[in-house]
Order: structure tokens, then C-alpha cells, then sequence
């Protein structure tokens, strides 16, 4: 149903890019607007299995998406150990 879709589209459409790494949010990101589409489309045009395919393709994407790293506590920690040893 297109009511199951539409909350699957609400609990990912905060997700920011930048959180995550550029392959895994390509993936996702295809898969969201996917979704998207097929949630603005006419009842018509989009069957209960176009729905359901979108759901678990979106679900596996936000599953499938790696953070990246925040190195802000490792250049810190390098900071102070040049200052240490200069």
C-alpha cells in the first residue's frame, strides 16, 4: 500500500548526505527518489509490487549505508602529539 511506502519515505527523508559515504548514499539516494516517484504517482500507475519492490530496495539502501569517518578526535590527538615531540 502506498500509506506503507509513504512512511518508509517519512522515516528516511532526514538522512543527510554528508553523513555517509559517496557509494552508499548513491545507492540509496536512487532508491529514495525511487520511492518518491512511485508515491507521486497515479494509483494507476504503480502496482502493489512496483510498491513492495520500492519498500525493501529502500529499506536494504538506508540499511547498506556507511557512515564516514569523523577524524576531528584524530587530528586533535596528532596535534598534540607534535606538540609533544617538537
Amino acid at each position: 500500500m502506498k500509506v506503507d511506502l509513504n512512511a518508509v519515505i517519512e522515516e528516511y527523508k532526514n538522512l543527510k548526505e554528508t553523513d555517509y559515504t559517496p557509494n552508499s548514499w548513491y545507492s540509496f539516494e536512487l532508491w529514495y527518489d525511487t520511492a518518491v516517484s512511485l508515491s507521486d504517482a497515479d494509483s494507476y500507475e504503480a502496482t502493489q509490487e512496483d510498491i513492495d519492490s520500492a519498500i525493501e530496495n529502500l529499506k536494504d539502501s538506508a540499511k547498506a549505508l556507511v557512515k564516514r569517518a569523523d577524524f576531528s578526535k584524530l587530528s586533535i590527538i596528532i596535534n598534540i602529539i607534535n606538540d609533544c615531540l617538537f
